[in-house]
């Protein structure tokens, strides 16, 4: 009888007897009262749930807690990963050799290189799964962060950091969880000022500073990566830098790194071959083959090795 949201033993109802292959059941009777326990052995060469020669289950409202069986020692019972579900139906056991994959749940790697569990000779080799989370931001000095305050942060979580009176905040405000680590923090520094007396009054001038940056996303939160002609581009560990590689005979004008910044990619450099033939060589040429045309044409003024040293100083002042 259930009275003000209890329950009474005294309506619990019995368990009926089970029937066990390649084993026996003690006390082997009909029926079993509530909260009673039953043992169950196995035959030889064979093992139960609990990995030994026997078991025991409890009768718990008319349904036992598990299922005794028995299966033979070299075979194992259905495998359980932490953070993780298997990727198809489980069986009951499985015979040696067999596998099971699983995937981590959401927030959760593989630790492992491995993402099968493997039956070998009754004992289960497990993956792992661990978290992406990161651990508690770094401390920034004369700095606060504006979410309270966790042990572990889960992947793409952000922080806000606020400096107090008397500092400005100095990078980005706003840091990302990515894999296990943090993205760069900021900096608190102490506002430079000037104060003078002028005609009894007193002025405060502040040096100038940019303001903030917008803070930089994880590259996900911009469409696809940038397209640079001659070029390529590697996202970095972080999550939220692209680090630009030229190609062969190619050199970069412009910044190494690119980020995303509301949506949009920041300035992108570009990929600009650099053997070339400049202008200048081409003109010293042509002034060089005037002056050997003009020591042919006029030798009684001008030799030839006069002529020569003249045009090897040209070069060199071009």
């Amino acid at each position: 009888m259930f009275r003000a949201g209890l329950f009474s033993p005294l309506d619990a109802q019995n368990c009926l007897s089970l029937t066990l292959e390649h084993g026996y059941l003690v006390p082997e009777q009909l029926s079993y009262q509530h909260l009673s326990d039953l043992s169950y052995g196995c035959d030889p060469g064979l093992k139960s749930s609990a990995g030994s020669w026997w078991g025991v289950i409890k009768c718990e409202n008319g349904k036992w807690s598990q299922t005794p069986l028995c299966i033979d020692l070299r075979d194992c019972f259905a495998p359980e990963v932490s953070h993780a579900e298997p990727v198809q139906p489980v069986q009951t056991s499985y015979p040696s050799n067999s596998s099971v994959t699983f995937a981590c749940d959401k927030g959760y790697e593989f630790e492992t290189d491995w993402q099968e569990a493997v039956c070998v000779d009754g004992e289960w080799t497990l993956p792992v799964c661990s978290p992406f989370a990161c651990d508690a931001p770094v401390h920034v000095a004369h700095a606060v962060i504006k979410q309270p305050y966790r042990s572990a942060f889960d992947l793409h979580e952000k922080v806000e950091y606020e400096c107090k009176k008397g500092y400005e905040l100095i990078g980005q405000k706003i840091s990302y969880c990515m894999v296990k680590v943090w993205t760069r923090e900021p900096q608190c520094g102490k506002n430079r000022a000037l104060t003078f007396s002028h005609r009894d009054r007193n002025f405060l001038l502040l040096e100038p500073r940019p303001s903030p940056a917008e803070p930089a996303q994880p590259v996900r939160y911009c469409t696809g990566y940038p397209m640079i002609e001659n070029g390529d581009v590697v996202e970095q560990e972080d999550g939220v830098t692209l680090e630009v590689q030229c190609a062969y005979l190619y050199k970069r004008l412009g910044p190494l790194k690119v980020t995303c910044v509301n949506g949009q990619w920041s300035e992108l450099p570009v990929c600009k071959g650099y053997l070339y033939i400049s202008y200048y060589i081409i003109f010293a040429l042509l002034f060089i083959r005037v002056l050997f045309i003009l020591a042919l044409s006029f030798h009684h003024y001008c030799t030839i090795v006069s002529c020569m040293s003249i045009c090897v100083l040209v070069v060199l002042y071009i």
